[in-house]
């Protein structure tokens, strides 16, 4: 096991972007998990749900935006596995500005309380709305307004009152990973 080193900002902004990509937390460069199946499969899926609803309502969005979030306390660098801008929202470039929607999807070696803590942080930082989607339990949560990682009901669907005719039914996600 290495040993951890403290980056700058400036420092970590200028590391290579290649795989695994890479997200700033607490000063340090922590890589992202590599995909696999389940994981691909709803991402896919979801972007989907987003690429109508961004040709119907406008806006951005896309997988693995690196987000900056310019806490002086805590400054982080982070990539949603998927996120939306709404059209009035400014997105940034290079470095995108927290978006209206930031959507996780947990792969098999991150631990849930981790990515609720993420979800958390984004929803205390700018971001609208988060969702927490775990394929392994078969699971989604909503961050959002006064819910802190509330549970859809089974049969029931990914909405949000920020993203009006959004609508992504949980079964739909259960079957792109069983295809």
């Amino acid at each position: 096991m290495g040993i951890k080193q403290k980056l700058s900002v400036s420092e970590y902004l200028a590391l290579p972007e290649e795989k695994p990509y890479l997200e700033y937390i607490c000063g340090e460069a922590v890589p992202k998990p590599m995909p696999d199946r389940f994981h691909i499969a709803l991402v896919f899926e979801l972007s989907h749900f987003l690429w109508v609803y961004v040709r119907e309502v406008g806006g951005f969005a896309g997988p693995e935006g690196r987000s900056g979030f310019e806490d002086p306390a805590d400054p982080r660098f982070l990539l949603p596995d998927l996120s939306y801008w709404a059209p009035d929202r400014e997105t940034g470039r290079r470095i995108l500005t927290p978006p209206t929607l930031a959507i996780e999807v947990r792969s098999e070696d991150q631990s849930r309380r981790d990515l609720r803590e993420k979800c958390r942080y984004y929803r205390s930082h700018g971001v609208d709305v988060a969702w927490l989607i775990d394929p392994y339990s078969r699971t989604a949560e909503a961050f959002e307004g006064e819910l802190d990682g509330a549970a859809v009901p089974e049969g029931g669907a990914l909405v949000s009152p920020a993203l009006p005719g959004l609508r992504i039914p949980i079964t739909d996600l259960w079957a792109a990973i069983d295809r």
